[in-house]
């Protein structure tokens, strides 16, 4: 189905990711703090800073991120927003 991702979010709030150019990505939530994550929800934060958010997470820098293929970015990005709103399993 369409909207199943094709990852597993892991209980430690990560989740790893295969981009088209074949890159191992890991998204890793625990890297940016609860201001950063609404911050970065909103639309009118400016894409720099949408930028260095996206940065933290994915471990890779803004410049890495800028050069690559529209697909492989929206392949973190739905991953950042997937890790981010999942339900927390075990939230004691």
């Amino acid at each position: 189905m369409a909207d199943e991702p094709k990852y597993k979010v892991a209980d430690d709030f990560k989740a790893t990711v295969t981009l088209i150019s074949g890159k191992t990505v890991t998204i890793d939530m625990m890297k940016i703090t609860t201001r950063e994550w609404k911050n970065a929800l909103k639309a009118a934060m400016p894409e720099s800073d949408e930028m260095e958010v996206i940065s933290k997470v994915s471990g890779m820098s803004v410049a890495e991120l800028d050069g690559l293929p529209q697909p492989d970015y929206r392949i973190i990005i739905d991953a950042f927003i997937r890790v981010g709103t999942q339900p927390l399993v075990n939230p004691t």
